[in-house]
């Protein structure tokens, strides 16, 4: 005999759901207990009954509740009764199952694992020109229908998600940009007052425009600063490295003390190695402050997303 229904299935329990469906399609005066007949226990490995009602499903002497083992199906039978269908099913029960469908001519076009967040549906096809009797219900697409609905509102919050993220970034580009100018000025001035000749200590006047830098480094706290110690050709090498490093560390001790964190600014001294004049020795007797985005995280770019949203409110 021909085929008369197609069930196209997404995930096993649903496709099985759809092939009971179909089935009361072909036997619009069937029960329960008439489905159980058609698919007996014999179909699962637990030796339950395919369907059970509200109250509990039987399997030999033994009465399993219906919240442990079954979930509510949407199904028409001639008793009327709410009928719960058995949840987990293995490839072995399905193979069984999808045999005996066979035999009352239903058929299944193809099966598909299941996708983590997408519920599971199944759609229902007459083949060869059949069609259910008079009052038959017709074919079950409103699991379909919210499966593809869910994954429109899933596309729309990545979508969403996505373009905040790009403006966050837009922003944290903007960010740097700003705090770049900032920290430049503070260099600018910092390097006007500048150490005495061979010493390494701070002026009042030098400490006054560190405090502008650590004020500026506590605002912008995803960004990280290095310190860089340069001399001019005046000395030896070893001599001007030694005294680089110590100028860069001076600066480098006062930020920490004025709050700023340790893992956030680094020093280096560079010795007489990167002259920006070579005619002149004074512009090359100068410390640079260069801006670098800080240490990336998940949880960071999420704690950023979150207060760039609450800054529309």
């Amino acid at each position: 005999m021909a085929d008369k229904v197609l069930v196209n299935g997404f995930n096993k329990y649903r496709t099985v759901e759809g092939i009971l469906n179909s089935y009361t399609l072909i036997h619009p005066n069937c029960t329960i207990a008439d489905i159980n007949r058609a698919f007996p226990s014999s179909c699962h490995q637990s030796g339950k009954s395919i369907l059970g009602t509200s109250k509990s499903a039987t399997a030999g002497s033994k009465t399993s509740t219906i919240v442990d083992d079954y979930e509510k199906i949407s199904i028409k039978t001639k008793d009327g009764k709410s009928a719960y269908l058995l949840t987990l099913w293995s490839d072995e029960d399905f193979r069984k199952i999808v045999n005996k469908a066979k035999q009352y001519d239903i058929t299944i076009k193809s099966f598909k694992k299941r996708v983590y967040f997408v519920p599971g549906s199944y759609s229902i096809t007459y083949l060869n020109g059949w069609r259910p009797g008079k009052g038959a219900p017709k074919p079950n697409t409103a699991r379909r229908k919210a499966a593809k609905g869910f994954s429109w509102l899933l596309l729309l919050a990545l979508l969403l998600l996505g373009l905040l993220l790009a403006l966050l970034l837009m922003h944290l580009k903007e960010e740097k940009k700003e705090v770049v100018q900032e920290v430049e000025e503070v260099e600018t001035q910092f390097n006007a007052v500048n150490f005495e000749k061979a010493k390494y200590n701070l002026s009042p006047d030098a400490k006054a425009v560190l405090d502008k830098l650590a004020a500026v480094m506590k605002s912008h706290e995803k960004f990280t600063l290095r310190i860089e110690g340069h001399t001019s050709k005046e000395g030896t090498v070893d001599y001007n490295q030694t005294l680089s490093e110590n100028r860069a560390r001076a600066t480098y001790e006062y930020l920490l003390f004025k709050g700023v964190p340790n893992d956030r600014i680094s020093y280096e001294g560079m010795g007489s190695s990167h002259p920006i004049d070579e005619n002149n020795l004074a512009p090359n007797r100068r410390t640079e402050f260069i801006i670098s985005d800080g240490k990336f995280t998940f949880r960071g770019l999420w704690e950023d997303l979150v207060k760039f949203v609450k800054s529309f409110f």
